[in-house]
Order: structure tokens, then C-alpha cells, then sequence
């Protein structure tokens, strides 16, 4: 399996809920790297899609049930924000957007 060098928390925990061994060939920096190395059978890797994929030689594989990872909105707890993100917030908030796998 190739992962990203950070941001893997999140499949590594998937893996080891379910039990399996994860079997990391490499890091790398970012997902376009790890498409690259995908094409060129080093490994696989599970990543986001995102439209480059099409002129890579691989084959994007979805999974059957989607799985969603945690976001979250950060901001400084000693300021106020400046409207554009305040609005941004308000709409996160009155759409009451949660995510869970």
C-alpha cells in the first residue's frame, strides 16, 4: 500500500477496525504521486478522487459503500472573524453538516 507521507490516520484506522494488515511500501507527498506509482505497479492506494486520475493508466475503483472522513473548520479562538468566513461558518452551522463512516 502507498499512503501519503501525513493524513493517514484515518486509513490506517480503517484497516486496523477491520483487522487487516497494512502493509505500507511507501510514502509519499501527494496524491498525484500516488497515482503515479499506482500506474507503474508499485502498489495501490486508497486516495481521493479527484479529476487528474483519468490521465493516469490506473483503474479508480469505488468502493461500494462510500466512506467519509472527518473535517473540520478551524479558526482562532482570540479574534472575529471578517464576514466572508463568518457567513461560511453560519451556512455549516444552519446546514448542520456532520460527517461519519
Amino acid at each position: 500500500m502507498i499512503l501519503c507521507q501525513d493524513k493517514t490516520y484515518f486509513i490506517e484506522n480503517l484497516f486496523k477496525k477491520a483487522g487487516l494488515p497494512l502493509n505500507i511500501s511507501c510514502r509519499v507527498e501527494e496524491d498525484q504521486a500516488l497515482a503515479g506509482l499506482v500506474s507503474i505497479d508499485f502498489g495501490g492506494a486508497i486516495l481521493p478522487y479527484n479529476n487528474l486520475m483519468p490521465f493516469h493508466d490506473i483503474a479508480v475503483l469505488p468502493f461500494e459503500t462510500p466512506m467519509y472522513r472527518p473535517v473540520y473548520l478551524a479558526k482562532r479562538k482570540d479574534i472575529q472573524l471578517s464576514t466572508g468566513p463568518q457567513v461560511f461558518e453560519k451556512f455549516l452551522k444552519d446546514k448542520e453538516f456532520s460527517l461519519s463512516l
